[in-house]
């Protein structure tokens, strides 16, 4: 997939286990360590095996690929996804991906995210195809990727959060692993003017075991209380509203707002409304489910909910969300206030 603000998807990944040591006996006794207890779970309830701490890029990575891995994870956990590892070899096969790109985007069969074995650089036609080729794994393994454009790579991952596919793509509740590839390439116009612009491409996936959530988790996002939210999502492709002329698209689609119940669930949406703040009126907008997705690209257990139009600036907007997830009852009430113009990433 892929924006008018060149962005991409597809998506996979991978798990590190936590080792510790062991000291010097000390010379004089020490009380035990207290157990931590388990956390009580309501009956019935399976519990998560969510990556807290996981490896970061090596020293020698750019500002960039730093920078989107940093975003991608802050994100993560601010919804209360596990965090992803950082993979050389997924980078690796990124890096790879982009360089096919470069050498083959005017040919005929050119694809952004699948090869050409006749193609100049080929490793692999599909994103797991060329994980493995670079080492990531050589039997089961789920690998996507995603790509978007931005001035660098911490923008260029924002951009991915403001929209629906990507948003959905880039927040997989099981991967465990990220590889990254930036590209600076600065726009330079005839009066010397130098515009930021860099494109990224980030494969995402694990090898054997998933990460999952508890099985009575859900997040939503925008977060309650957050601020500085953008005021509309630019086009995406494929495209979630076909009827939007996508050069028309950030003045005509709002800011997505989502509703995630944990991957195992069913999310059946009875209430789903946005306002402003203090007013009667709910905004007309569109809910995109998996019954309801023009493109069925999102899961059961996902529910987006898109003003018609873009949002005023530096205002609060109040989200009502009602429904069952497999059948219990949930609701939601939450608010998150606005930009105060459209962030360009």
């Amino acid at each position: 997939m892929q924006t008018t603000q060149k962005l991409i998807a597809i998506s996979f990944l991978l798990m590190l286990s936590a080792c510790g040591g062991s000291g010097s006996i000390p010379s004089k006794a020490v009380a035990p360590l207290a157990v931590p207890k388990p956390p009580v779970l309501a009956p019935g309830v399976t519990p998560g095996n969510l990556q807290v701490n996981v490896t970061s890029p090596p020293a020698t990575v750019s500002a960039d690929v730093l920078g989107a891995f940093n975003a991608l994870n802050d994100f993560r956990a601010s919804v209360g996804l596990g965090k992803l590892n950082y993979s050389p070899e997924l980078s690796v096969a990124a890096t790879n991906h982009r360089i096919y790109q470069f050498n083959n985007y005017l040919s005929p069969t050119y694809s952004f995210h699948f090869e050409d074995p006749l193609g100049v650089g080929f490793t692999g036609v599909a994103p797991i195809d060329r994980a493995r080729f670079a080492g990531y794994a050589t039997t089961y393994n789920y690998v996507t990727e995603d790509g978007s454009t931005g001035a660098n790579g911490n923008a260029a991952l924002l951009g991915l959060i403001d929209t629906v596919y990507h948003r959905s793509s880039i927040a997989g509740q099981d991967y465990r692993d990220v590889g990254i590839d930036y590209l600076y390439q600065p726009k330079v116009f005839r009066n010397g003017t130098i515009l930021p612009f860099g494109s990224l491409l980030i494969d995402i996936g694990y090898k054997t075991t998933p990460q999952r959530n508890a099985s009575d988790f859900y997040w939503t996002y925008p977060l309650n209380d957050q601020t500085n939210v953008n005021l509309s999502m630019c086009s995406e492709s494929p495209a979630p509203f076909p009827e939007i002329d996508p050069n028309k698209s950030c003045d005509l689609i709002g800011y997505p707002v989502s509703f995630i119940a944990e991957k195992s669930q069913t999310l059946v949406v009875t209430k789903f409304t946005i306002k402003i703040a203090n007013t009667a009126s709910n905004l007309d907008a569109w809910l995109l489910t998996q019954k309801t997705d023009p493109n069925k690209y999102l899961p059961a257990n996902e529910a987006y909910l898109t003003p018609k139009g873009a949002m005023q600036p530096n205002t609060t907007y109040q989200v009502s969300f009602e429904g069952t997830i497999n059948g219990k009852a949930v609701s939601k009430d939450w608010k998150f206030t606005t930009a105060a113009q459209q962030i360009f990433y």
